[in-house]
C-alpha cells in the first residue's frame, strides 16, 4: 500500500504534463506517466484481491527498488476523514 501511495505521488506530479506540454521531453514525460498509472493500478489490484502470492511480492519489491522515494510514507494519509472516525 505504501508503494501504491508513492506511485500516486509520482504519477500526480507536476512535472509530466509540463514536459509534455511545452515538448521538452514528450516521449519521457509520457512514458513514465503511463508507467506510473500502471504500476498504480497492479498495485491497487494486488491491494484488493486480498491475497498476495509470490509473484504479487516480487511486483512489490521490484516496484519498491525502482522508486523509493519518500521512505516514511504511510498510505493512510490518504484515508478518507469520514472513513478514519
Amino acid at each position: 500500500m505504501n508503494q501504491a501511495a508513492r506511485e500516486l505521488l509520482l504519477l500526480e506530479s507536476s512535472d509530466w504534463p509540463f514536459l509534455i506540454t511545452t515538448d521538452q521531453a514528450r516521449v519521457y514525460a509520457s512514458d513514465r506517466f503511463k508507467e506510473h498509472v500502471s504500476r498504480f493500478d497492479r498495485l491497487a489490484t494486488i491491494a484488493s484481491s486480498g491475497k498476495i502470492d509470490s509473484n504479487d511480492q516480487s511486483i512489490c519489491r521490484e516496484y519498491n527498488e525502482l522508486d523509493n522515494v519518500f521512505p516514511d510514507i504511510d498510505y493512510r494519509v490518504f484515508v478518507n476523514r469520514e472513513q478514519k472516525q
